[in-house]
């Protein structure tokens, strides 16, 4: 058995492994987002001590500081930038197996979750090296927070170990919430779990240890809160857009992303005939999987008491993932970029691998054609949703090296080059950024510093923008206002267009 154990996990080493370095060589390696991670990483190796991603006070910069000890050691670079999450993505394929093993007390459903996790979907595979989003991080937190209160049920008598499990319960709760506050799918149906089958938990000093450890995994979001009027707490709490509404979406829209059948972003399916296969399958996991835990949870319950068991937290943090982001989420593009349920990721390889193994005692040939089905879903999405699927189609490493060589140390730029260009610069060249929403608010503090210096010499700040885009035009009539026509057009990689002021 531990040859296929290894076997599968190499599948997950190499499936993430070609989503990583894919794009490397042919597009920018990195998004706008990305980027702005980047260069708060380079930041933090400066000597700044961000709490958050900029502009973004609920998503933590835990990540970045990684990244910063990577470039300390290695010197700056995208690839180490990236390797921060594509690690913790290998590490959550791990726990997954863990986790089913634990809930399943059986290898065989453990191995089938192993599988379901490490070939994945399109969509969590390019989500799963993208630095500065939190979700990998905070997954692999929650899959610890899971297995470390499915412990502490199966081992209840109180002693130092027990109470070091919970103390940890509270550490990662309170740093996965900072990392990321989708964290809370986790948490509180952890927190539900230990409740139901710990009696009196409230009443002892096990409670106050996970308080505890949550206030010290917390602190980060605490101390910005104390000190920025509950920032996080007003960014957070938002009406919801419409239960109703939302829920359709979900299940039209979000669902089909989340189990493999098409990509982000998009209504199409990858094989529409293997689709309806693939989601049938994963509606009947869900059916069966509730009705076997109803089930358990009546049997025990008129024997034992009020108990659940550790196939009952997967049972709960499945529901109350979608039951929380329906209630608490305004519902807009993340009904086909559905990265607001990456916790799905944790659960539904699971409950698929228990149907599965279940239909394999009854039917061996139908589970067999089953695989095949997901298969060939599998490659035409492998296909279909390469890993340049959020990364645009150009370097921008030229760029910036011929901006530092000519001696441009500051830009007014567009809102797909200009953090860019400041990370691959080593933040040589500073950039103001124009026109991209919260893109253009990220680092608000630099775009007032370069507009005061081009206000106080016109001829210090260049502009920067694709070939061809409206920026172009917006940046030559802006230049011209300040310079004249004293300011040469240079075309960079034919994709980018300089202008820089000339002194005559």
């Amino acid at each position: 058995m531990r040859k296929w154990i290894i076997l599968f996990l190499l599948v997950g080493v190499l499936v993430r492994t070609w989503y990583f370095l894919y794009p490397l060589g042919r597009s920018s390696f990195l998004t706008v987002d990305e980027a702005v991670y980047g260069v708060q990483s380079l930041k933090i190796v400066q000597g700044e001590r961000p709490i958050f991603y900029p502009a973004q006070v609920y998503t933590g910069s835990f990540s970045a500081y990684l990244s910063a000890f990577l470039f300390l050691i290695l010197g700056p670079s995208a690839v180490w930038l990236k390797l921060v999450p594509f690690i913790f993505s290998l590490v959550f394929i791990f726990l997954n197996y863990i986790l089913a093993k634990k809930v399943f007390r059986e290898e065989k459903y453990a191995l089938l979750a192993l599988v379901a996790s490490s070939f994945a979907t399109p969509f969590w595979n390019n989500w799963s090296s993208r630095a500065g989003t939190g979700y990998v991080e905070a997954s692999v937190l929650g899959n610890i927070i899971m297995i470390l209160a499915i412990d502490l049920v199966s081992r209840p008598i109180q002693s130092k170990a027990t109470y070091l499990r919970f103390f940890l319960v509270g550490i990662l709760s309170g740093l996965g919430f900072w990392i990321q506050p989708t964290a809370i799918y986790y948490i509180l149906p952890a927190l539900l779990f230990l409740l139901i089958n710990y009696r009196g938990l409230l009443r002892e000093k096990s409670s106050y240890l996970m308080v505890l450890g949550f206030l010290v995994g917390d602190l980060p979001v605490i101390i910005y809160n104390l000190t920025h009027n509950s920032a996080t707490t007003r960014t957070l709490f938002k009406l919801p857009w419409g239960m109703r509404s939302a829920l359709v979406k979900l299940i039209f829209e979000g669902m089909p992303v989340v189990v493999g059948v098409r990509t982000s972003n998009s209504t199409k399916d990858f094989f529409t005939p293997a689709a309806y296969v693939v989601e049938l399958v994963f509606a009947l996991s869900i059916l069966y999987f509730s009705f076997w835990i109803l089930n358990q949870f009546r049997r025990r319950n008129n024997s034992d008491g009020f108990r659940l068991g550790p196939e009952g937290l997967i049972f709960l943090t499945f529901f109350s993932t979608l039951a929380l982001f329906l209630v608490s989420t305004p519902f807009n593009q993340f009904s086909i970029e559905p990265r607001y349920i990456f916790a799905l990721n944790s659960t539904l390889p699971l409950i698929l691998s228990f149907f599965l193994v279940n239909l394999w005692n009854r039917t061996k040939p139908g589970l067999i054609l089953i695989l095949c089905v997901f298969l060939v879903n599998w490659v035409l999405g492998l296909y279909s949703a390469n890993p340049l699927s959020f990364n645009d189609p150009y370097r921008v490493e030229n760029l910036a090296n011929y901006l530092k060589d000519d001696s441009i140390n500051y830009l007014i730029s567009d809102p797909a080059l200009g953090h860019r260009v400041m990370f691959y610069s080593g933040l040589s060249v500073l950039s103001a950024v124009r026109g991209g929403g919260i893109t253009e608010w990220r680092f608000p503090e630099m775009n007032q510093e370069i507009i005061s210096i081009r206000d106080a010499d016109n001829f210090t700040v260049s502009y920067v923008s694709l070939k061809d885009s409206p920026f172009e035009k917006d940046f030559e009539r802006e230049i011209d206002n300040f310079v004249g026509r004293n300011y040469q057009r240079i075309v960079v990689d034919e994709a980018f267009v300089v202008l820089k002021p000339v002194r005559l």
